[in-house]
């Protein structure tokens, strides 16, 4: 934002100016004086000074976004009609337990701190509809009684860095899936689950499965069974990450007499990877597809015409909002589909270490006014077999050699976190 437009937009926050300690941002909120008047404040803490002994006094603070912090602690006394706290990022181990004196919080964000437990006192926040814990990987455990208290919530999110769940140590019990599915006011959920405890619970939960946003999967089960109903219910379900050295086959059983756009609508991204499924056929059902990245996994097809549990239908509703395809390492993948398709929303193609895909889905007429770049290794992109000359040389104009120099991670770990913009507006 541009300086002039910042200073405006707090000025007329500020009642005109009349008000000029209303809101702090920055180096003003550093100023632990002025906390006194101030009702919103921002404070992006990495020149903090973590030496702070002092307690600010704010009693009618309603919004602290406090992030990034160096704090190890967090002070015990706020207002208690603060509304919003966001300590994302700060290096925060622990949170006292006076925090359940907050009750009017509706927001609490405490993702990618270094926590290790929740208070008891946090189930006291009786209003509070929003609780983010994503990447907290010192936090392996959460009471499923804290959690039960909230009555309120309505957005949970719990999204983890799988390496940090390699040693058994699973923070997420079924005991704690089966509180959450009894909020009453649930609407919103993000998870990473890793036992097939979780997985099934979530399966067999009509009221988590119709609020699943974001799921990432990392089971030891060699197989995954999701039937046409619970497909279903999960209509909100944008984001899926897989990854497991166990999962062979995922397989979704679809009600032909349904029309596929009721399955996997609201799908967006998926992402797969160091893993040995052979196909994700399923994703003929997924019309709202944007990014797919498959990496390190062992499928020789992207998408089967033979399988038995999906029936392949016109090329040209397949992957029809696809932008971005991302395929790497993957040394036994033959084909990405059979037939030709039409990508009519392509922009970006990135394949490296498919030595056996020899072959491209694509004509003349695919990808025709959209298609910014495809990047692979050189003497691959060579080796191609093409049915059609005028493809090759239209799509030999986009070829590039190498990885792009600003580029999606290939091994992803999805974050996707833009709640406050929902509560909070400077």
């Amino acid at each position: 934002m541009h300086d002039v437009i910042r200073d405006m937009a707090l000025w007329l926050a500020c009642d005109n100016g009349k008000k000029k300690n209303n809101i702090l941002v920055q180096e003003e909120a550093k100023k632990f004086a002025k906390w006194k008047e101030a009702k919103r404040i921002y404070l992006n803490g990495n020149d903090f000074d973590k030496d702070q002994t002092q307690n600010p006094f704010c009693p009618n603070l309603l919004t602290l976004l406090f992030r990034k912090a160096s704090w190890n602690r967090f002070p015990s006394e706020f207002s208690h009609s603060m509304q919003v706290l966001d300590l994302s990022e700060c290096d925060l181990n622990t949170l006292p337990g006076e925090i359940g004196s907050l009750v009017n919080l509706h927001y609490l964000n405490l993702s990618y701190t270094r926590i290790w437990k929740l208070p008891y006192e946090v189930g006291n926040l009786i209003n509070l509809r929003s609780l983010l814990l994503d990447f907290t990987d010192e936090l392996r455990y959460i009471s499923g009684d804290v959690v039960s208290r909230l009555l309120s919530l309505q957005i949970f999110s719990k999204l983890a860095n799988p390496y940090y769940l390699r040693d058994g140590n699973f923070y997420l019990q079924g005991s704690l899936m089966e509180k959450l599915d009894c909020l009453p006011y649930l609407s919103d959920v993000c998870l990473t689950l890793c036992s097939n405890e979780c997985v099934q619970k979530l399966l067999n939960s009509s009221k988590l499965l119709q609020c699943i946003r974001q799921l990432s999967l990392f089971p030891c089960a060699r197989s995954i069974e999701i039937t046409s109903s619970a497909i279903r219910k999960m209509e909100h379900l944008e984001s899926l990450e897989i990854s497991s050295s166990d999962l062979e086959k995922m397989e979704v059983y679809v009600d032909r007499t349904i029309t596929r756009h009721d399955y996997f609508d609201n799908l967006h991204h998926l992402h797969v990877w160091l893993c040995p499924l052979k196909d994700v056929s399923w994703l003929v059902y997924a019309p709202s597809l944007q990014i797919l990245s498959l990496c390190l996994c062992d499928m020789d097809a992207v998408i089967r015409g033979d399988s038995g549990s999906v029936e392949i239908e016109e090329s040209s509703a397949i992957f029809s909002s696809l932008t971005d395809l991302i395929l790497e390492k993957m040394p036994e993948l033959k084909y990405i589909h059979r037939g030709v398709l039409t990508f009519p929303c392509l922009t970006k193609v990135y394949i490296f270490g498919c030595p056996k895909l020899r072959r491209l889905p694509l004509d003349s007429r695919s990808a025709v006014n959209s298609l910014k770049e495809i990047r692979g290794e050189k003497d691959w992109w060579e080796g191609l077999h093409w049915d059609d000359e005028a493809a090759k040389h239209m799509f030999d104009l986009k070829f590039a050699e190498g990885y792009p120099l600003v580029c999606v991670s290939f091994f992803p770990v999805m974050i996707f976190n833009s709640w406050i913009s929902i509560y909070i507006s400077f």
